[in-house]
């Protein structure tokens, strides 16, 4: 038809998504499928339809031509635009969730006697700011007879649930905050559902991040973690916490992760809620090397001198940029990887909501030798803060070795001091409190005046400028940013002049070009945002009429402006 050519259906950004009930369903309840929400270049003025040569570049095959479509933006940056589904009730089916989905957060979401309380096989961190967890203030509930007969014999449900959460095996966190779980279930939460078959899953090596979990209501037979579902990995996935959710472990690894004894703080758990996993007293977070030439017989040197074979994860028959080796490794430890060569390798560890999100980045030192090619060998200290731009849960747009960690561009040679910058430090001294996720919901106290991300006059945020050279730099940013059209309904994705830019890194400026994003409160807006709320003209000159979407132009604004 008409629209041939010019939609991206499962890249299509989401409306709002509350209150919805699916029940007795065989198969799935509230079911996604596969859907990556970004930031589509489409208008009402265009009848929601994109310019064809933006669809052409997503579909011809050249990973160097970018579109709206796509999963970058041409610098690398994230495309994905975050959205919630609110409130769903979920009674009686076999299973409910989706397979592959990203930048989709579930908040009250209640499954009751679900075979699958949600089931979920691919994601990836969230790209909005202000969406961290992936599933919050939820509940997974399964009612047996001993609990309410009738109720069970009304749904026809067998006494013990499947899973409450059959999760995604990646790529990087996987955030799971003030849940609960209740009843007879087998595994409260399961990581790696179908991950590593034909492709399945990112890479198999989530960091399960898991906070204010209750698990009050379970019942003591219920194994509470589990490194693998449905011949998903059993080797790679890791839980994590900064409160007691693991009964006193910082982490849990599986056991086939060995290597893990050699460390202090590190021990078999023997404990069958536990998954009888390794439990540590330091965090443990993921360490990828991506090899898109194949198994090429990694080995990680761990500290103390235990050697290990790191786990691979093949390709699906359609990409060879997605394979991997895995391995967890203890933050603010030493290692070694020993590779056959450096070609088409990329290199991930830890994520970037480990200094974003979660207070203090994470780091290791890391030496990597290449048995074939050992003058390519090198040195460096890896933190959690590291690029991340072109790297994908479908692995690095480009596997020439530019992109990730440790690139031979910014490594040393093994014999030298591994460089150190004031990012990559090792972080201070865990605070006395343990931290809490940040909260998805705006503030209710103002923020502080001298705060540069929350401006108390628009004053100092133009559009068009009131001197030449601002003139020029609006100018510089509308050609650079006007065509990634902002996306209306969240508010994110438009930019002002801020010259302070120039010179000074403040929260929402675009390196140092004079450009600085901020957001827009329409009338679907979901509530929170890092970047400071955008002024009357950026309203004005987007055509947003919604009251209140930006900031009210004060006495003071209008003579300056």
């Amino acid at each position: 038809g008409a629209a041939a050519g010019r939609v991206c259906t499962m890249y299509a950004p989401f409306g709002k998504i509350s209150g919805n009930v699916c029940h007795s369903n065989e198969r799935f309840g509230f079911y996604l499928d596969n859907n990556f929400p970004r930031k589509l270049r489409r208008s009402v003025q265009s009848n929601g339809l994109l310019d064809p040569a933006d669809f052409h570049a997503h579909v011809d095959g050249n990973p160097r031509t970018f579109s709206s479509c796509d999963a970058f933006t041409e610098a690398g940056e994230d495309n994905g635009v975050s959205a919630i589904v609110e409130d769903q009730l979920e009674i009686g089916n076999s299973f409910s969730g989706q397979y592959a989905l990203g930048d989709v957060q579930f908040l009250r979401w209640h499954a009751i006697n679900n075979l699958h309380g949600i089931y979920w096989k691919e994601t990836k961190a969230m790209a909005s700011t202000g969406i961290v967890a992936h599933i919050k203030d939820s509940t997974f509930e399964w009612i047996s007879s001993w609990d309410d007969s009738e109720i069970r014999g009304i749904l026809g449900s067998p006494e013990v649930g499947v899973a409450g959460i059959a999760g995604p095996g990646g790529l990087g966190a996987f955030i799971i905050e003030n849940t609960a779980f209740k009843g007879h279930l087998g595994d409260a939460i399961a990581a790696n559902q179908h991950c590593g078959l034909t492709g399945t899953g990112g890479l198999c090596t989530p960091e399960y991040q898991l906070a204010q979990i209750d698990w009050s209501g379970v019942n003591p037979d219920t194994r509470r973690i589990r490194f693998g579902i449905s011949n998903g990995n059993d080797v790679l996935p890791i839980f994590s916490t900064f409160d007691d959710s693991l009964g006193g472990y910082v982490s849990v690894a599986s056991s086939r992760q060995d290597h893990l004894l050699g460390l202090p703080g590190c021990h078999s758990t023997g404990d069958r809620a536990l998954d009888n996993g390794i439990g540590c007293d330091v965090p443990l977070r993921r360490l990828q090397v991506w090899s898109s030439h194949g198994n090429q017989g990694a080995v990680l040197v761990a500290p103390g001198g235990r050697r290990w074979a790191m786990e691979f994860i093949g390709p699906p028959t359609n990409n060879n940029r997605k394979q991997a080796f895995g391995a967890a490794v203890a933050v603010g430890e030493s290692y070694v990887v020993e590779l056959s060569h450096p070609d088409g390798i990329t290199l991930e560890f830890s994520d970037v909501v480990y200094g974003t999100d979660f207070p203090g980045e994470d780091w290791i030192d890391l030496e990597i030798r290449f048995r074939d090619r050992p003058e390519a060998n090198r040195a460096c200290r890896i933190s959690s803060g590291h690029s991340r731009a072109f790297i994908s849960s479908d692995g690095p747009l480009f596997d020439d070795g530019s992109l990730g960690a440790c690139t031979a561009a910014t490594a040393s040679s093994p014999l030298d001091e591994p460089p150190s910058s004031p990012s990559d430090e090792p972080p201070s001294s865990p605070p006395d409190e343990p931290p809490s996720l940040p909260s998805d919901e705006p503030s209710s106290s103002p923020p502080p005046q001298d705060d540069p991300s929350v401006p108390s006059t628009d004053a100092e945020m133009v559009c068009e400028g009131r001197t030449a050279e601002e003139r020029a730099l609006a100018a510089s940013c509308d050609e650079m940013l006007f065509s990634n059209s902002p996306n209306p309904f969240t508010g994110e994705g438009y930019y002002t002049v801020d010259s302070r830019c120039l010179d000074t890194s403040i929260v929402g400026c675009v390196g140092d070009s004079g450009c600085r994003l901020c957001h827009t409160e329409p009338e679907t807006w979901g509530g929170s945002s890092s970047f400071p709320k955008c002024p009357q003209c950026v309203c004005d000159k987007w055509g947003e009429t919604f009251p209140g979407a930006c900031l009210e132009q004060t006495a003071q604004a209008v003579e300056v402006l």
